[in-house]
């Protein structure tokens, strides 16, 4: 059994079917009902592996929508770049109970 705090995820690309697509997992940590830290591992087709870890915030959570905030900084395995994600806006849509 996973404990309540921690969040894993995994969304398939089959085969690079999608040319803008990727396979990734990621993984979450609640460190309070609004404030999570998150990480992902992340193959695409064309970069390769990339890795991203960040602080997560959850300013709105409602029955049909929830709204958050994160900032966060993303690598590549094959290349020295790296990337700041300040500010973001990540939204999830509530289609049920």
């Amino acid at each position: 059994m996973i404990p309540k705090n921690w969040d894993i995820s995994f969304t398939w690309n089959p085969f690079n079917y999608f040319e803008q697509g990727q396979t990734y997992a990621i993984l979450g940590y609640g460190l309070t009902k609004n404030i999570d830290i998150h990480a992902y591992y992340s193959f695409t087709k064309e970069s390769g592996s990339n890795y991203y870890g960040g602080l997560f915030y959850q300013f709105l959570d409602t029955k049909l929508l929830d709204l958050a905030t994160a900032i966060g900084v993303r690598a590549y395995t094959k290349h020295v770049d790296k990337h700041l994600f300040l500010p973001q806006l990540l939204y999830t849509i509530n289609l049920n109970d």
